[in-house]
């Protein structure tokens, strides 16, 4: 069973929750996740700086951090494979899909789904 938790900090994310959970749960399916918990949060920049900041020493806002979690306590995740908490920018996704000449939606996803492989070991060059 896939599971998931979205918090959004600000106002009018990209996508809806609902959305989100849809292309958390297809994703992971089409990696053959069975078990999964993830949770989902979506920032402004300011808020990603900080992040981006603290874990990875850069001193500028990123469109996504993936933390992957062996272990989270609780009956939910006790049998979840993979587990991990993903911090979306709205600010740097809506940047990002210009520059690219994608939707907003598209990049949304796009970001999410990257992601998501992060926290399931699946790393870029």
């Amino acid at each position: 069973m896939i599971n998931f938790l979205v918090k959004s900090k600000i106002s009018k994310p990209v996508l809806s929750i609902k959305e989100i959970g849809t292309e958390i749960s297809k994703h992971l399916k089409s990696r053959k996740v069975k078990n999964a918990f993830v949770e989902v949060e979506i920032v402004g920049g300011r808020a990603m700086r900080v992040l981006n900041l603290h874990f990875m020493k850069k001193d500028y806002p990123t469109d996504v951090l993936s933390f992957p979690l062996v272990e989270i306590p609780g009956e939910i995740c006790s049998k979840a494979k993979h587990i991990g908490t993903i911090v979306l920018c709205n600010d740097i996704i809506k940047s990002n899909a210009k520059k690219n000449a994608r939707l907003e939606r598209d990049e949304f996803i796009f970001v999410l789904k990257h992601g998501l492989d992060h926290l399931l070991g699946i790393h870029h060059n």
